[in-house]
This record gives C-alpha cells, structure tokens and sequence, in this order.
C-alpha cells in the first residue's frame, strides 16, 4: 500500500485513535479504585482538620448518621456514613445526615453542602 496515498492515512489514523481510546479506557478503569481512595482519604483528613486533630482517621472519628430529629440511624455504619459524603444530596433529601464525633473529646464535625456559582459548595464544619 502507497503510504502517501488517502486511504492509508485515514486507515492509519482510524487505527491510532481507536488504540489510544482503548488504552485511555482501559487504564481509566484500572485507575478507578486508587482515585476512589484517594477521595475518600482526603474527605478524612477534611474531617481531621475541621476538628484541629492529627492522627489515624479510625481511631479518632466515630462516624454515625442522624435523621432530622437527632435520632441516631443503628442501619448506618460508619464506613456507609463516610461514603455518604459523595452523594450528600441523597442523604439530605431521604433525611439522614452523616455525623463525623471526636471519639476522645466528643467535638462533632457536620458536612454542609449548597449551590455555589459554578457548582456545589463543600462545608466540614465544626
């Protein structure tokens, strides 16, 4: 086949974008986990230093969820309430809020979330 000619070009770089999106897809897919992890990491360390501590997440936090009485939802586990924090609107609208207590000073760390210009606003407040 003529490299210089129209069809190899095209076939050429049909060839190369199909191969790069694949490899794009495939080490997206198997970044996912580590880029889950990493998020989750830095929504601890928020919690941490909205409270002024240093330390190991688990062993400082006790994480729970309340409904809108105050009432403490037993179904919750402090893993689920940590993921809460990704789908916060979810958990505002079915009417529990994760809860994030120092376990040593009982200091409490509440996330808030609203409508900002662009997008949403993140609050870990003390």
């Amino acid at each position: 086949m003529n490299k210089n000619s129209n069809t190899y070009i095209i076939i050429y770089t049909v060839v190369m974008v199909v191969l790069v999106a694949v490899l794009l897809s495939v080490t997206a897919l198997k970044l996912q986990p580590l880029q889950y992890a990493n998020i989750l990491g830095e929504k601890q360390n928020a919690i941490l230093e909205a409270m002024g501590v240093d330390g190991d997440y688990n062993q400082v936090i006790k994480a729970y969820a309340v409904d809108a009485e105050g009432n403490v939802n037993e179904s919750v586990s402090a893993d689920a309430a940590l993921e809460m924090l990704f789908g916060l609107n979810d958990a505002f609208a079915a009417g529990t809020y994760p809860v994030f207590e120092n376990a040593q000073t009982g200091e409490v760390v509440v996330p808030l979330m609203g409508k900002g210009l662009w997008n949403d606003i993140w609050v870990i407040s003390h």
